[in-house]
């Protein structure tokens, strides 16, 4: 499965993870399933994991479909901050930068290339 969720409510964070071929609709459903979870708070961080992502659907970046849907109230508007790990700049990352930049929330989501580094970012222990 290129896209799963664990939910750590002790210290109300979200681990996503991204592997393989990754498609938006993937991404898609894995929100929304994140989302509906009844344990998750719109206040939750997250953690999303891209680091074994052979490849993203370029749509995902290019748009503002995704960006639109991600930030909607529709299901359960997510507040906490969302730090996405992505350890190499390749072409994942572009698309993933794309992302994050349509988004327009600085100090909210950001990209990056050190796993201590997010969890510091997002106010978790080290590893």
């Amino acid at each position: 499965m290129p896209a799963s969720f664990k939910v750590d409510v002790e210290h109300e964070v979200i681990f996503s993870v991204y592997t393989g071929k990754v498609t938006v609709d993937e991404v898609r459903a894995n929100v929304v399933a994140i989302r509906k979870d009844p344990r998750v708070k719109g206040h939750f961080r997250t953690l999303a994991d891209w680091s074994k992502a052979a490849s993203v659907d370029s749509r995902f970046g290019e748009t503002t479909g995704f960006s639109n849907f991600y930030s909607s109230d529709d299901i359960l508007g997510m507040t906490g901050r969302v730090a996405i790990y992505i350890p190499e700049r390749i072409a994942v990352y572009g698309v993933l930068r794309q992302f994050v930049s349509l988004m327009e929330a600085p100090g909210r989501i950001a990209i990056f290339a050190d796993m201590e580094e997010a969890r510091r970012w997002l106010g978790l222990p080290p590893t």
